[in-house]
């Protein structure tokens, strides 16, 4: 589900639905016909709502209706050493989250793991 699904390649049975993750009615449905959502959106607020603010609903939606959720980014989140400052907490955030990593390469290991789950209920990095 997307604003825009032109970019969306073809891939034996994925289906892609232009759409609005804040919209609960839109999300339910596919829900109910998916095995996985994939959430993969700026944290920042979308028409003045925050993915902060809807993401639990979409877990408890997923849940409800036995659909894994796949959520994309996060790494503000992380901290820089044990027990040390968060990526975010950094002065130099945004910048300090820059990856060498591609666009490709990242979207490759993310089907990856909706395709061959190694990592349920967990957090997982991709790098070089």
């Amino acid at each position: 589900m997307g604003r825009q699904t032109r970019g969306i390649g073809c891939r034996a049975g994925l289906i892609s639905r232009a759409g609005n993750l804040h919209d609960p009615a839109l999300v339910d449905h596919i829900a109910v016909e998916a095995d996985v959502l994939v959430v993969a959106i700026r944290a920042s607020a979308q028409d003045g709502v925050r993915l902060a603010d809807v993401i639990g609903s979409v877990a408890k939606t997923a849940t409800a209706h036995g659909t894994r959720l796949g959520v994309g980014g996060g790494a503000g989140s992380l901290h820089v050493a044990e027990g040390g400052p968060r990526v975010v907490d950094l002065p130099t955030f945004p910048d300090a989250r820059n990856s060498n990593i591609s666009g490709a390469d990242y979207a490759k290991a993310f089907v990856d793991e909706i395709e061959q789950p190694a990592h349920r209920r967990q957090r997982f990095s991709v790098a070089y």
